[in-house]
């Protein structure tokens, strides 16, 4: 159900965008599109979490990324070739169609079991499972014993105080903040801001539009290379590379700014405009198959059942706070310390959180979750 009403948002805004005729219908209808993107991102890796077993958790979880750069290019295409309204009524009718959809999607069977509904958990994993009833049975109890132990009964709530205080849930929380805000540090909202400005001074003759267009094409290389990768190199090996590939190709585009805003050499510049376009395309790959999918997977994977609305609504509220930050007081660093030094704090964040992967993380790849929480709580 909290699905479907997220989904409603979105067509409240579409429909805005379709029948505006001033500004303000926009901007009331960014700002509700906003409260279903929260919501989304709230909702989706706590439902796939619940519902799928846990050797393709992973992969499945990052379907949710896939798809957001899936989306953001067919955003780039649609919206570059066809006119204004045609767009948000393809959108519009999108929303639809997933509402319709929605209604055959099962309730997890964890939400039921917590409400004290065995016979709807048991129906849903005969869905998600298929018709082995000796399996379904036997992962309805497995499930049962879990949230018994770990809720103390239905509908228990943890407070943020009881979260704080618990050694697993504490250090679930440091790491999915730590790691929106890494994502968000690393400068993905100001760089997709700032692509085609990238490639201007590189000297590339790019057009805005198909600039767009290739780094759209880039995520979603990355994404699938991501999505393959997830439930068979690991959580945390993905991380790093993501990491410290972003810290190692933003560094060469600071460097070349730097040069180009201190009155370097045009002939020597034009010689190295390779290296700003080679970076960001990699920055672009190595964002998409580990920083952008991975935290949402964490998140789904590292909360106890009691614990897991609360943190993962404070996770995903951090990460848009974050890029809210980075988006609205990105030009103003960069006129003051100049774009060159934006992109090389940009490339230290993410030397950090390399650090932070390899010393904290731990490895959630097929584990379940009772394993993952007493790995946490040790």
């Amino acid at each position: 159900m909290t699905l479907i009403l997220a989904a409603v948002p979105f067509a409240i805004t579409f429909f805005l965008n379709t029948i505006a005729t001033d500004t303000v219908y926009l901007y009331i209808g960014r700002f509700v599109g906003g409260m279903g993107g929260g919501g989304v991102c709230c909702i989706v890796p706590m439902y796939v979490g619940e519902i799928v077993d846990d050797s393709v958790r992973g992969v499945l979880n990052s379907y949710f990324n896939l798809f957001i750069c899936i989306g953001i290019l067919g955003g780039y295409l649609i919206g570059s070739y066809t006119a204004y309204t045609f767009f948000a009524v393809f959108c519009l009718g999108s929303t639809f169609i997933f509402l319709i959809l929605a209604v055959w999607l099962p309730e997890t069977p964890v939400y039921s079991l917590l409400n004290d509904r065995p016979d709807e958990a048991f129906r849903s994993l005969t869905k998600l499972r298929g018709n082995d009833k000796e399996l379904v049975q036997h992962q309805v109890n497995t499930i049962s014993n879990t949230v018994k132990e770990m809720a103390s009964g239905a509908n228990s709530t943890m407070s943020i105080r009881e979260m704080l205080e618990d050694r697993a849930t504490r250090k679930g929380l440091l790491i999915g903040l730590t790691m929106v805000t890494v994502a968000q540090a690393s400068g993905i909202a100001p760089i997709l801001n700032y692509t085609v400005a990238i490639f201007e001074a590189s000297g590339s003759d790019l057009s805005p539009t198909i600039a767009a267009i290739t780094v759209g094409g880039l995520q979603i290389v990355g994404a699938l290379i991501g999505t393959f990768l997830m439930d068979r190199a690991g959580r945390k090996l993905l991380l790093l590379v993501s990491t410290v590939g972003m810290a190692l190709t933003l560094a060469p585009i600071s460097y070349f700014l730097y040069l180009k805003n201190n009155g370097a050499d045009p002939e020597m510049l034009k010689s190295i405009g390779w290296i700003p376009i080679t970076s960001l395309s990699v920055y672009m790959i190595v964002f998409a198959l580990g920083i952008g999918p991975v935290p949402f997977v964490l998140i789904s994977e590292i909360f106890k059942t009691e614990a897991k609305s609360t943190a993962t609504s404070l996770c995903v509220g951090t990460l848009w706070f974050t890029s809210f930050v980075f988006i609205k007081f990105f030009t103003n660093v960069s006129e003051a310390l100049g774009i060159e030094t934006c992109f090389a704090i940009f490339s230290l964040a993410c030397a950090g959180g390399a650090v932070f992967t390899y010393f904290y993380i731990t490895e959630t790849k097929g584990k379940s979750l009772e394993t993952i929480l007493e790995e946490l709580g040790n």
